[in-house]
């Protein structure tokens, strides 16, 4: 032992090694979390024990090695015993901090990375929401701060692939850190929100949780939309696990608030793809193929109107983006199988009435006009086959056009009436 402590050539390597370490930090640079620079956040802002910056950790590890390559020369042997077991205690930090933080990205920092991009973002209050489908969908009352998701985040998921979908379901998902509010994430919170209470979300029947903020906030910028719309359709999809196949009113409410987001925010050309509104229609009926609750009927069958009208007005629109008969084929199959399907919230003249105001919208376009004819025709053969269906006949569903078309022209009379006086 006296050996190895009295040593200096084996003392000098150990300093080296750990100075060589200290150099080596440069190489955590070359990763990213999310988008957000690895070995930069790791020295600026990556805290030990939630309080100790390692940019510090690593300066006292610096001057503990600069002193013991001043102080090699002094002797005594408790001296040097403590000398040499302090360099050796400080090789042993350097191995650990080596392969914990440099060769592979820590669990612990990109868990401090998730918790500065994620939270903070939104607090309770008293400020109303204006955005009609939250209204409709009864979401808390609430308002964001002036911090938004960082662009680096953004960008990130601009690309699918399998690492960044782990990535989106650990941030958006049931499970993320969004939807807990421990004494520690609360804290965290508070740098942003200062004493106000974090956001709340609601939870469902079976614990999923409203849709967060958050991400919309993702969605309203990202350059694939269409996939993380599925992505997070999927991971709030609870219908697939034994004994959760009742209706849940928060799956309907996050359905309804995709659709209305579709429709308000949507720019990404693959969401006027046929396969995705094939995909977007098996979570429409998830959401609505349910018998209609015993109780709550008013807010469960506006928001079920409200969403039902939203996914037509995407579908229409959809078809207007990409005008092909196989789209128009597309959306006649999905609406007429949703039209003849007898266990759902909204009743078939319901879904004719939200559907002949949506296409009067758009009155001038004749194939919307044979898309009614082709659906109303559908109805009428499956209609003959199931005496479940309510009968409806084309005279009736001509005078709910008219109807339709003499309500706007009354209201139309009336705004003018009023502007210019009679």
């Amino acid at each position: 032992m006296n050996v190895l402590i009295n040593d200096s050539g084996l003392v000098i390597s150990i300093i080296a090694i750990n100075m060589t370490v200290i150099g080596l930090t440069s190489l955590a640079e070359m990763k990213s979390v999310i988008g957000v620079d690895y070995g930069r956040f790791l020295l600026r802002k990556y805290k030990v024990f939630g309080w100790l910056r390692v940019y510090y950790l690593l300066i006292i590890f610096a001057i503990i090695n600069v002193l013991a390559l001043f102080l090699m020369g002094l002797n005594g042997n408790i001296f040097r015993m403590i000398y040499f077991w302090t360099i050796v205690t400080a090789l042993a930090f350097a191995i650990y901090y080596f392969f914990s933080y440099i060769i592979v990205e820590s669990k612990n920092v990109k868990k401090q990375i998730y918790e500065q991009e994620l939270l903070g973002l939104y607090y309770n209050c008293n400020e109303k929401t204006t955005y009609p489908a939250d209204l409709v969908t009864g979401i808390m009352d609430g308002s964001r701060t002036s911090k938004k998701l960082s662009q680096s985040v953004i960008h990130y998921f601009d690309q699918y692939s399998v690492d960044r979908e782990e990535a989106f379901i650990e941030l958006f998902g049931r499970e993320s850190m969004l939807y807990q509010y421990t004494k520690r994430l609360n804290k965290i919170r508070s740098r942003d929100i200062g004493d106000a209470a974090p956001y709340i979300y609601r939870c469902g029947l079976y614990g999923t949780p409203d849709i967060s903020h958050e991400f919309f906030q993702l969605y309203r910028y990202s350059n694939a939309q269409d996939r993380w719309i599925l992505t997070i359709l999927d991971e709030f999809d609870t219908t697939g696990e034994p004994g959760r196949e009742q209706f849940d009113y928060i799956r309907l409410s996050n359905f309804t608030r995709i659709a209305a987001q579709l429709n308000t925010f949507g720019n990404s050309s693959n969401l006027y793809q046929h396969k995705f509104l094939e995909h977007l229609t098996r979570y429409y009926i998830k959401a609505c193929f349910h018998s209609p609750p015993s109780v709550s009927k008013k807010i469960v069958s506006d928001t079920a109107v409200f969403g039902t009208a939203e996914f037509y007005k995407f579908m229409i629109k959809s078809y207007i983006e990409e005008k092909s008969e196989l789209k128009l084929e597309t959306i006649e199959n999905q609406i007429s199988n949703i039209l003849t399907h007898t266990n759902q919230l909204l009743n078939p003249e319901q879904h004719f009435h939200i559907l002949i105001k949506e296409i009067l919208a758009h009155s001038e376009k004749e194939e919307l006009q044979l898309l009614l004819t082709r659906i109303t025709l559908n109805y009428q053969q499956k209609q003959s086959q199931n005496s479940q269906l309510p009968l409806i006949n084309q005279e009736a569903i001509r005078q709910w056009i008219y109807n339709h078309q003499a309500a706007v022209r009354e209201k139309e009379v009336e705004v003018r009436d009023f502007l210019f006086g009679k």
